[in-house]
C-alpha cells in the first residue's frame, strides 16, 4: 500500500508539473522574446533578470548561446564560461557555431595556444579560413611537423587563396617551397577545373625546363590543335599524355565528332594507362549523350567491359529512346543491371518498346504493374492501357501514446518553442536531429506531429523518412488556398499545376534561399523577378519581397504562363524551362521532326530537370484529383514535342 501511494504522490507530482508548464508557456515566450530585445539593447541587467526566470523553458540554452555571442563579439568572454556551456550542450549546433565564433576570435587576436585547445578534436568542423588560422598557431608556435601535413590538404584546392589563407601559404611557400610533384598535383586539379591563370601563378616554383611545359599546357588549353604540332608532345612521356588527354577534351568542345575519328590514333601514339582511356571514350559518348548528337547511341554503343557504368549504360537506354529505334530500346535495357532494370522509368519504357515491337500482351503485364501507384509512370501507364487512375489512398496510423510521448520529448519540446518564436532554421535543424533518435514508430507520429502543426516541409520529409508514401493528404496539403486559387486565375493557370510547381520547388517553405539565390515558394531567381516585375509595372518592386506569399505567387504564375504561352500550352515543356530556363529547352529540342512528349523528357540531358517536370506533373495530377475527385489524363498535359524549325515559325 505505501508503494501505491509513493506512485500516486509521484504521478501526481509529475502531471501537475506538466499542466503548469502549459499556461505558462506563452509567458514564457513572451519574456524569451524581451530577453532576446534586452540583449540586442545592451541592457544586461534586465537580460540577466529575465534569463533567470527561464531557467526550464526549453529555449533557455539558446538566450545562454546568445549572450555568449555577444560576449565574444564585446572581447569580454571568459574561457570557463564557454567550456562550461560545451560541457553541458556537447555535440550540438548551437556548440558547434559557438566554437565558430570564438575562434574567429582568437584568431583575430592572435591566442594561438588557446585557439589549438579549443580546436582540437574538431578539425572537420573548421570552415577554411579557420583551418588556415590553424596552420598559423602551429607555424607561429614552432610546431612545422604539423603545418606542412594540414598544408598541403589545403594548399592543393583549386583555389586562390585570399585573406588568412594567403598570409600563411606566402609565409610558408617562402620557408618550405612545395615540392616539385606537389606543384605538378596542383597544376593538374587547376587544368582540370579550367583555371590556366590559377596554373600559371604556379610558374615560379618550376625549374625554368619544367616551366616550358606548364606554357605548352597552357597554350594547349587555349588552341587544342597544338596536340598534333607541338614538338615536345610528339614524344611519350607522364606529362605528354596529361597535356594531350587535356587537348582531346578541348577538342571535342569544339568539334566532338571530329575528335571522336581522330581519338584512336592519338590513344595509340601514348601509353596511356587503361584507366585513362576508358575514361576518355566514356566521356566522348556521354558528351555526344548530352548533346542531343545522331552519333551518340554508336558512340555508346562502342563502349566496352569498364568502359560502361550506369550513367553510360542509362544514357545508351536514352540515346535509342531520342531516336525512337524500339529494338535498340529494349536491347540497352537487357544491358543494364537488374536493379536498374526494375526501377520505373525502364519498367514503363521496357513495356513501350515492348508494345511498338508488337508485344502488346507482355506490354499490358507492365503496364498494369506500374499503373496500381499515384506516380508519373502510373498514370503514363494507365494512359497506355486507357485505364482509370489509382489514387491509393492510405492515412498514416501511429498510436496515440507514441505521439504523446513524443510531444513530451526535451528535444521535441525545444521544436515546438523554436517554431512558436519564428527562430525557423534552428526549428528545422532541432527537428532533424531528433528524427535521428527515432524509430519506425516514433518516425510516423513525427510525420503525423509535423502535419498537425501544419509544418509541411517537415511531415513531406519525415513521411518520407519513413517510408509512408500512401498518405496524400498529408503528402500533398494545400496550404495558402486562397492566395494559390487567386494567383492562378488571373494568369489561366490550373491551381492543380501551381501546387504542383510550389511542392517541387519550395515544399511550401514561403521564405526558404536556394543555394543559388531562388527565393520563396516558387522559387524565383531575382534577375527573373526583377523582369516580371518590370513587365507588371511593379516599380517599388525589391527582392526581399519574394519572401511574401502573395508576390510570390503573382510573380512566379506569371513567369510560368510567360513560358507555358512561349512553348505553346506544352505543360512538359512550360515546366523544364521554368527550372532550366528557356534558352536550354529550346537547345534541347529534336532537330527534324516532333517527338512524343514522354520520349523527350525522359532524353532531357540535365537530371535535376528531367525529375523536376516528371514531378510537377506527376504532383499536378494528384492535386486536381485532391481538388475535384477527377483529374485530366497526363498524357493531355503533355503535347508532342515540336521539332526545333517547326518551333521557330
Amino acid at each position: 500500500m505505501r508503494y501505491v501511494l509513493i506512485l500516486i504522490v509521484v504521478f501526481a507530482g509529475s502531471l501537475q508539473s506538466s499542466l503548469a508548464y502549459q499556461p505558462n508557456l506563452e509567458l514564457q515566450r513572451q519574456q524569451f522574446l524581451h530577453a532576446r530585445l534586452f540583449l540586442q539593447q545592451g541592457n544586461e541587467v534586465a537580460f540577466q533578470d529575465i534569463k533567470k526566470q527561464l531557467q526550464g523553458y526549453p529555449l533557455a540554452r539558446f538566450l545562454q548561446f546568445e549572450w555568449l555571442q555577444r560576449q565574444i563579439e564585446q572581447k569580454s568572454v571568459k574561457s570557463r564560461q564557454i567550456q562550461h556551456f560545451f560541457k553541458r550542450y556537447p555535440k550540438t549546433a548551437l556548440s558547434r557555431r559557438l566554437r565558430q565564433s570564438w575562434l574567429m576570435d582568437l584568431a583575430a587576436r592572435s591566442q594561438w595556444k588557446t585557439f589549438l585547445q579549443v580546436a582540437a578534436g574538431h578539425s572537420k568542423e573548421l570552415s577554411n579560413e579557420l583551418a588556415c588560422a590553424r596552420l598559423q598557431a602551429l607555424h607561429d608556435l614552432g610546431h612545422l611537423r604539423g603545418v606542412v601535413g594540414e598544408a598541403r590538404k589545403l594548399w592543393m584546392s583549386a583555389k586562390t587563396h585570399q585573406g588568412r589563407c594567403a598570409s600563411v601559404f606566402a609565409q610558408l611557400e617562402q620557408q618550405r617551397p612545395p615540392a616539385s610533384p606537389l606543384v605538378w598535383q596542383k597544376i593538374s586539379v587547376a587544368m582540370r577545373r579550367s583555371k590556366p591563370a590559377l596554373a600559371a601563378s604556379l610558374r615560379h616554383f618550376l625549374k625554368p625546363s619544367a616551366r616550358l611545359w606548364l606554357d605548352v599546357w597552357i597554350a594547349v588549353h587555349h588552341q587544342p590543335k597544338l596536340i598534333f604540332s607541338n614538338r615536345r608532345l610528339q614524344k611519350d612521356s607522364l606529362l605528354s599524355r596529361k597535356i594531350v588527354l587535356h587537348g582531346v577534351k578541348q577538342l571535342a568542345r569544339q568539334n566532338l565528332v571530329e575528335m571522336h575519328k581522330k581519338w584512336p590514333a592519338v590513344k595509340n601514339r601514348y601509353k596511356f594507362r587503361s584507366d585513362q582511356v576508358n575514361r576518355m571514350a566514356r566521356y566522348l559518348a556521354m558528351r555526344a549523350a548530352y548533346l542531343g548528337m545522331p552519333e551518340a547511341y554508336g558512340f555508346l554503343k562502342g563502349l566496352k567491359g569498364k568502359q560502361h557504368n550506369g550513367q553510360t549504360r542509362s544514357w545508351l537506354v536514352r540515346t535509342a529512346l531520342r531516336q525512337q529505334d524500339w529494338p535498340a530500346v529494349l536491347k540497352s535495357i537487357r544491358r543494364l543491371s537488374k536493379a536498374e532494370r526494375d526501377e520505373k522509368e525502364w519498367r514503363y519504357w521496357q513495356a513501350r518498346a515492348l508494345e511498338l515491337t508488337g508485344k502488346k500482351k507482355a506490354a499490358e503485364k507492365i503496364y498494369r504493374r506500374l499503373a496500381r501507384r499515384a506516380h508519373y509512370y502510373g498514370f503514363m501507364a494507365a494512359d497506355r492501357l486507357q485505364a482509370e487512375y489509382r489514387f491509393y489512398h492510405k492515412a498514416i496510423a501511429a498510436r496515440k501514446k507514441v505521439q504523446q510521448a513524443l510531444l513530451l520529448r526535451e528535444d521535441m519540446r525545444r521544436v515546438q518553442e523554436y517554431r512558436a518564436v519564428n527562430l525557423w532554421p534552428e526549428a528545422r535543424h532541432e527537428w532533424n536531429v531528433a528524427l535521428k533518435k527515432l524509430n519506425h514508430e516514433q518516425l510516423k507520429a513525427a510525420a503525423l506531429l509535423a502535419d498537425r502543426w501544419q509544418w509541411h516541409d517537415r511531415a513531406l520529409f519525415t513521411a518520407a523518412k519513413s517510408k509512408q508514401f500512401n498518405d496524400l493528404e498529408l503528402r500533398y496539403p494545400m496550404p495558402y488556398k486562397t492566395a494559390v486559387f487567386a494567383a492562378a486565375a488571373n494568369e489561366g493557370l490550373p491551381p492543380s499545376l501551381v501546387y504542383g510547381v510550389i511542392r517541387q520547388e519550395s515544399a511550401y517553405m514561403p521564405k526558404v534561399k536556394s543555394h543559388v539565390g531562388a527565393v520563396g515558394l516558387m522559387q524565383l531567381m531575382p534577375a527573373t523577378a526583377q523582369t516580371v516585375a518590370t513587365v507588371l509595372g511593379s516599380a517599388s518592386f525589391k527582392v526581399v519581397d519574394l519572401k511574401t506569399v502573395a508576390t510570390n505567387l503573382k510573380f512566379g504564375t506569371h513567369y510560368y504562363r510567360q513560358v507555358l504561352d512561349q512553348f505553346a500550352g506544352n505543360q512538359a515543356m512550360a515546366s523544364a524551362a521554368y527550372n532550366a530556363g528557356p534558352h536550354r529547352v529550346e537547345g534541347w529540342l529534336p532537330g527534324q521532326r516532333a517527338m512524343p512528349a514522354d520520349v523527350w523528357v525522359d532524353t532531357i540531358p540535365f537530371t535535376e530537370t528531367r525529375g523536376y517536370v516528371k514531378s510537377v506533373l506527376g504532383n499536378a495530377t494528384i492535386f486536381e484529383w485532391r481538388m475535384k475527385g477527377e483529374t485530366m489524363r497526363i498524357s493531355e498535359r503533355m503535347k508532342q514535342v515540336p521539332s526545333r524549325s517547326a518551333l521557330s515559325l
